[in-house]
């Protein structure tokens, strides 16, 4: 199953872009915005400094048969204006042991 997201509008306060799933298996954040960079990270006290850059244009893409986490909640951070911000997700049911 698959599931787009709405357009995330990114300020200069911590902003959740999304939350816990254990359920999502893929998770791509583009910084739509065509100069500023955006930050994202995992934690909500998140800041420019300790962000992990995502220049404009350019995306973050995790999935689980890689070894990366997409099933993390993420939070957005910009150094000055907006940000457009896009997600798009994955979903996979949890196997029943």
């Amino acid at each position: 199953m698959v599931k787009r997201e709405s357009p995330i509008t990114i300020g200069t306060t911590v902003t959740p872009i999304c939350a816990i799933n254990p359920n999502r298996t893929s998770l791509i954040i583009l910084n739509n915005d065509p100069l500023l960079t955006l930050y994202v990270g995992t934690d909500s006290m998140l800041s420019v400094l300790t962000g992990l850059p995502i220049s404009p244009g350019q995306s973050l893409i995790l999935n689980v048969g890689l070894g990366d986490e997409p099933n993390l909640g993420f939070f957005g951070i910009s150094p000055s204006a907006t940000i457009d911000c896009r997600t798009f997700e994955e979903y996979a049911p949890q196997k029943v042991s």
